[in-house]
């Protein structure tokens, strides 16, 4: 009996996990790679408890940037048997069928590890023309400036960008406190820190507006209540784990990339993506250093 890999067509296949954010840029970043190839390949797209959504309701593929022999598809219960990533939690039991059916499959760890010591062979293995491969990971394989025009968010992200930005001023400055994990990035990035920057900048220009992007809605009542009309923020937030949680969000990163600056926590990939969108600076804001990027 002949495995499907046996027929020597190539195909790479993408998991991509994580948050909105790593999944945007792991997505764009893969496209990117595959664009100028003849290279078939899949997005699959997983859902899980603690993200509970459709892509098809956060984004399409763009026909204008994106070829036809790239597609993205809803994980089925076959993916989760035969395309998983064999780990504990699903007893490795994709482990077996990835062997029979992938000339080579690429783990998160391996893909980081490439990443970091051979790029080049990495990229090598994505394109390679009569492979068939599975690739699982949240990170990015390169960063290209326009790589996001191959994600076109739907009308329904677009309308939460518009309702986020409604009111601004062209002095708009974003404002992201990633508290995930809560414990050491508030030890790092306290607010008092935000606070402090946000006056020193109100000072040195009285007509700045700040629009506060975090899921925690203490910080931003804290800072509403400090900055009053100064602040641009939601009155309600939906639980990021939920589909309209995860909707909310991306059109908050999305509404984030059009302010003129970034003020955030260190090493936090919604903002450092919502930056690239935007092709604007980011200050990551710690008590260990004060950096511009």
């Amino acid at each position: 009996m002949k495995s499907d890999k046996q027929h020597k067509i190539g195909k790479t296949s993408l998991i991509p996990f994580s948050g909105i954010a790593k999944r945007i840029r792991t997505i764009a970043s893969f496209i990117e790679v595959l664009k100028n190839t003849d290279k078939e390949a899949e997005i699959i797209w997983f859902r899980t408890d603690n993200f509970d959504c459709s892509y098809s309701r956060l984004f399409t593929l763009s026909p204008k940037h994106v070829p036809s022999s790239i597609t993205i598809r809803e994980a089925t219960w076959r993916d989760w048997l035969f395309n998983d990533t064999p780990r504990k939690a699903n007893l490795f039991l994709p482990a077996p069928f990835i062997l029979l059916r992938y000339d080579r499959f690429i783990s998160p760890k391996k893909v980081r590890t490439l990443l970091t010591e051979n790029r080049r062979e990495l990229i090598q293995h994505l394109q390679a023309p009569r492979e068939l491969s599975l690739v699982a990971t949240n990170q990015p394989f390169i960063k290209e400036r326009g790589m996001y025009k191959t994600i076109e968010p739907t009308v329904e992200v677009t309308n939460i960008r518009n309702s986020r930005m409604s009111g601004w001023s062209e002095n708009v400055v974003g404002v992201h406190i990633n508290r995930t994990p809560s414990e050491a990035s508030q030890q790092e990035s306290p607010t008092d820190l935000f606070i402090k920057k946000m006056q020193t900048m109100l000072e040195a220009d009285p007509t700045t507006r700040f629009f506060v992007a975090t899921a925690s809605m203490d910080e931003r009542e804290r800072l509403q209540t400090l900055f009053g009309d100064n602040v641009f923020a939601p009155f309600s937030i939906s639980s990021q784990e939920s589909e309209e949680g995860v909707i909310e969000s991306f059109g908050e990163l999305l509404a984030l990339a059009n302010t003129r600056k970034i003020l955030t926590t260190p090493g936090s990939p919604f903002s450092e993506v919502a930056a690239e969108i935007g092709h604007i600076p980011l200050e990551q804001l710690s008590i260990y250093n004060l950096t511009n990027a």
